[in-house]
């Protein structure tokens, strides 16, 4: 990566690269999982566990696992939505990558598009790590709006794009 970037741009490129890997890593576990019987073997874990659960949150747990397996195909969906939400992040990190004066926008506008199904997945059930990932999110949006925007009054901006003293990304 270009050390002339600035920390937070190379932070998030970085994290969306990290997270596609992630996504990908799992999206292609789930599908071959899925082609193996996966769903089967964890229902049959999740009925095992209400039948021998002593605490709420574990039969929470097989509860929502069940209810999630009822159809067999849902491991197919979740790790197809996975593997698109993969390529996205690709395409955000390659955009800031290549310095674009668009790009930041690229990520704020995917990034940003998430997060008010992030504040309904919160309301309806909070937990820490999906309120970090909703925190990163936001951060993101935050520091790039700013930064294009600090970036448009210091350097001047005309109608073809950055002036000469633009900020690069």
């Amino acid at each position: 990566m270009n050390s002339d970037r600035p920390t937070g741009v190379r932070l998030i490129i970085a994290y969306k690269w990290l997270k596609a890997l992630l996504q990908l890593g799992i999206a292609v576990m789930l599908f071959l999982g899925a082609r193996r019987g996966l769903a089967t073997q964890l229902a049959s874990l999740a009925t095992e566990l209400r039948a021998h659960a002593v605490h709420a949150w574990s039969d929470a747990a097989a509860a929502a696992l069940l209810r999630f397996l009822a159809r067999p195909h849902d491991l197919v969906l979740v790790a197809a939505a996975l593997a698109a939400d993969a390529v996205v992040s690709v395409i955000e990190g390659w955009v800031l990558v290549q310095g674009y004066s668009w790009g930041p926008w690229v990520v704020v506008g995917a990034t940003g598009s998430t997060i008010p199904f992030e504040i309904v997945a919160l309301a309806r059930h909070f937990n820490a790590t999906r309120f970090g990932l909703f925190a990163i999110n936001v951060a993101i949006v935050v520091y790039l709006v700013r930064r294009v925007m600090v970036g448009r009054r210091v350097a001047g901006w005309t109608r073809g794009g950055a002036g000469a003293g633009a900020p690069q990304l």
